[in-house]
């Protein structure tokens, strides 16, 4: 195997990779339900702190910036953190 050939092979990968991205994120998108929900029907949490987690998570733009966001936290691998932990996902998954 060429190394030319091995590089349009990965070059040729990136289109479809982010092809796979763009329908992961549409799929989450419009599944029934959304991240805040779990709040929402908790009488405890107010309309101020439902709208300052929605900040937080970038979910108060438009769906087009949310996927950019998104996806530049998945090649910069910040996942998020834990729910049940509250840590870093990226370093739960190195300690596996």
């Amino acid at each position: 195997m060429s190394l030319g050939y091995i590089a349009r092979r990965l070059l040729g990968a990136i289109p479809l990779l982010f092809g796979i991205s763009l329908i992961l994120f549409t799929i989450v998108h419009l599944a029934p339900g959304g991240p805040l929900d779990v709040y929402v029907d908790n009488p405890s949490v107010s309309r101020e702190a439902l709208d300052q987690i929605a900040k937080a998570y970038g979910l108060d733009q438009p769906v087009p910036v949310q996927y950019v966001l998104w996806l530049k936290s998945m090649i910069v691998g910040d996942w998020g953190y834990s729910i049940r932990t509250g840590r870093p996902v990226r370093s739960l998954l190195e300690a596996t």
